[in-house]
């Protein structure tokens, strides 16, 4: 399981952790972040609301030929986590 707001709120690049586990990923978890600050106000944020260039990570993932779930872990609203899920699926 890969938690891309996780990794990429302590600093990790996401292309990098996607290059070295995509024979072992299962699952990635999807929520926007933030660098730095508090891990709880900084991550689980709803796509949109932080910092994660999001086109980029799911071509890094469509790059590596990742057929996987992706699996919103979002704190927001249902407008927020609907709105997530349409971005996610275009």
């Amino acid at each position: 399981m890969l938690d891309v707001g996780r990794l990429y709120q302590i600093g990790i690049e996401l292309s990098e952790a996607v290059r070295l586990f995509n024979h072992k990923l299962l699952d990635v978890h999807i929520h926007d972040a933030t660098l730095g600050g508090n891990v709880c106000e900084a991550t689980n944020l709803p796509i949109g609301k932080g910092t994660i260039n999001f086109p980029d990570f799911i071509s890094v993932l469509r790059h590596a030929g990742y057929d996987g779930w992706l699996t919103l872990e979002i704190r927001g609203s249902e407008k927020e986590i609907v709105e997530g899920k349409d971005f996610l699926e275009a």
